[in-house]
């Protein structure tokens, strides 16, 4: 049975997708492992995930962004820098609510089995997302 280790970040003020990217790009969060895997909401709601060639990360930055401002859930799979760690950046419409999902070589707790470091994910997430109005920050692991 697989785990869902999540961290919810809500904001206070409206995000621009562009700007969180660029913050997250500067402090070491990769969106190109072996190329972009990513995916917009289609109208079925189901998630499919896309995957591009390295060189279209600009234009694939562009389409989750437009996706996302029109309203659908939009999200790509990052990479922390320095670590074989990684999951899913997940953004909801509304501009105030973006999730991360520990889902590539999953960080755990010394001396656990199963239950994810939800604190070293918040660690390196939250100082990168504070500036954009971050006012809340959930986390689960079951």
């Amino acid at each position: 049975m697989s785990r869902e280790s999540s961290i919810d970040f809500t904001f206070e003020v409206p995000l621009g997708i562009k700007g969180v990217i660029c913050g997250l790009r500067e402090a070491g969060v990769e969106f190109d492992r072996e190329g972009i895997s990513y995916f917009v909401n289609a109208e079925d709601d189901l998630y499919d995930w896309i995957r591009a060639d390295s060189a279209d990360l600009d234009a694939v930055l562009c389409l989750i962004e437009n996706s996302w401002i029109s309203g659908s859930v939009s999200g790509v799979a990052v990479g922390i820098q320095n670590s074989e760690s990684g999951g899913d950046l997940l953004f909801f419409p509304g501009y105030s609510r973006v999730t991360f999902s520990a889902s590539v070589n999953k960080r755990l707790i010394s001396e656990s089995s199963k239950f994810a470091d939800l604190g070293w994910y918040c660690k390196f997430f939250i100082p990168i997302l504070e500036p954009f109005g971050l006012i809340a920050v959930n986390s689960s692991d079951f």
